[in-house]
């Protein structure tokens, strides 16, 4: 995978209306489907996004973008967009209705400006990337900049997807609860009877909060976020509690695809945004996210993209607790002043 150099229509489009974006050509590499243009660009498959076609009831039609491993609701769709039902357009008809073709569809620069609705995950990141109106080509932009050039509406989606499993509680004595199949046993109160009965029926309210004397208080949501990779859970916690200890008043929100850390405004993150090919990557891992008014020089970052003017976001890979030392810190003490700075 490469920068691209040669301009497609959907560029020309962004550079008349002087939009920011960076760009990317797999033309070389011989990828077809969403999931591998994702790992080829070393980007988590929740941030590349498909542009699909759908006609409705009424037989208006209407554009969705949602990440490229997921799956359209068309009910949900439907219903973002006031339909009674929609469906996918055959493919014969892409070409004539949009100027695009399978594989090379875009939200920018259709011929006619269709309803468009993206998957609200595309929230979660500063960025997405989707189709630059070619096969083997992709732009990465901001929403607000997206915004500029096609009118969008935020909504979700996707089909949903099943918990990956399920949490071992017991009651050790009157109202502490055991949860003994983390990296490490946790305990927690319930707040009431219902609660406690949900708990035992391994139905865990999120916000309740798990005893952690290191780092303080982690919530369920937390623990579930690492519920398909529980190896990599450590390595969280090491994280968390160094950026609690080191940068100051931070809030921890837990959204679909990351962990954010927030103070007046997000200024790092936690996810498994693969940044490296998967034979590169360790196991288990956890990818950090921070955001400096410039780029970083150093072999250690895996990926930066200015995703705003002066506004450089940084992902690196972490493997071990040994990774979370004075240089990883610096960066984030830096990145939460540079959030605290921000307007």
């Amino acid at each position: 995978m490469k920068k691209n150099t040669e301009k497609t229509n959907v560029m020309r489009l962004l550079d008349q209306k002087k939009i920011p974006y960076e760009t990317y050509c797999y033309a070389d590499t011989g990828v077809i489907s969403g999931t591998e243009v994702a790992d080829v660009l070393g980007q988590d498959p929740q941030q590349v996004f498909k542009t699909l076609v759908t006609v409705g009831s009424s037989n208006n039609n209407y554009v969705f973008l949602i990440p490229v491993h997921q799956e359209l609701d068309l009910k949900k769709a439907a219903k973002a967009v006031g339909e009674k039902s929609i469906s996918m357009i055959k493919s014969k008809e892409l070409l004539p209705l949009t100027g695009y073709i399978h594989g090379g569809c875009s939200p920018v620069g259709m011929k006619k400006q269709f309803k468009t609705t993206i998957d609200a995950s595309a929230a979660d990141f500063d960025t997405i990337i989707f189709s630059a109106g070619r096969i083997g080509y992709q732009v990465q932009l901001s929403l607000d900049a997206l915004r500029q050039i096609v009118r969008f509406e935020l909504a979700d989606l996707t089909v949903s997807q099943p918990q990956a499993g399920i949490w071992n509680c017991q009651s050790v004595q009157t109202g502490i609860i055991l949860i003994s199949n983390l990296s490490a046993p946790r305990y927690f109160t319930p707040r009431n009877s219902t609660e406690m009965e949900a708990a035992m029926s391994k139905e865990i309210p999120a916000d309740i909060h798990v005893e952690n004397t290191d780092s303080g208080e982690i919530t369920l949501a937390e623990v579930r976020f690492f519920e398909a990779k529980r190896n990599a859970f450590p390595l969280y916690e090491s994280l968390r509690t160094a950026i609690l200890q080191n940068c100051g008043p931070t809030e921890i929100q837990v959204k679909k695809t990351q962990i954010s850390f927030v103070n007046r405004h997000l200024f790092g993150a936690v996810s498994f945004t693969p940044v490296r090919r998967a034979k590169e990557r360790p196991d288990p891992y956890i990818t950090v996210t921070f955001g400096l008014s410039y780029r970083i020089d150093s072999t250690r970052i895996d990926a930066a993209v200015e995703a705003y003017p002066h506004r450089f976001t940084h992902h690196l890979i972490i493997g071990s607790v040994d990774e979370i030392d004075g240089e990883l810190l610096g960066w984030l003490r830096e990145a939460a002043d540079f959030a605290c700075s921000k307007r």
